[in-house]
């Protein structure tokens, strides 16, 4: 298993990334992000983290850097990988390689028990609440908003 940080010029990893993404959020009735919103992310400085088993990429994490304060912008693991601790190693790895940060922090829906619950087990907190903060682009509720949670972990 290895983390690694990816970078623009490389397009073979770009396209996995979005393939885990997308695997990752299949069911999600949030809105969805494309191939150039991961583009954007590096046009601002974000790092994009991968986590590789042997040579394929079953997980990326989008972090937003502000001096010594991040943002995890989006996490994401492969479906066929979920529920098996990747997702907290690939967390932790990103923080072992940026150990300068003083706190992160992230948005989560309030009905996103499964992985509010995955933050709280790392040591993320509540510190805020975004009101209708996510839009609902999908099945029943389409087009109603859901609140976000902001945690926060002090480093």
């Amino acid at each position: 298993m290895q983390i690694k940080l990816i970078h623009n010029e490389n397009k073979k990893f770009m396209r996995d990334v979005l393939k885990v993404y997308k695997s990752a959020f299949v069911n999600s009735n949030f809105s969805i992000l494309n191939k150039k919103d991961f583009e954007d992310y590096f046009n601002i400085g974000s790092k994009i983290y991968v986590l590789q088993i042997k040579k394929e990429i079953i997980a990326y994490l989008i972090l937003l850097l502000n001096k010594n304060l991040g943002e995890i912008a989006s996490i994401g693991v492969h479906e066929n990988y979920q529920n098996n601790n990747y997702g907290k190693y690939l967390i932790k790895g990103v923080l072992e390689k940026n150990l300068n940060l003083i706190k992160i922090n992230l948005e989560v829906a309030v009905t996103n028990y499964k992985a509010i619950n995955f933050y709280k087990t790392l040591g993320f907190n509540n510190v805020g609440l975004r009101k209708q903060y996510y839009l609902i682009k999908k099945g029943k509720d389409k087009g109603e908003r859901v609140d976000a949670l902001i945690l926060e972990m002090l480093l």
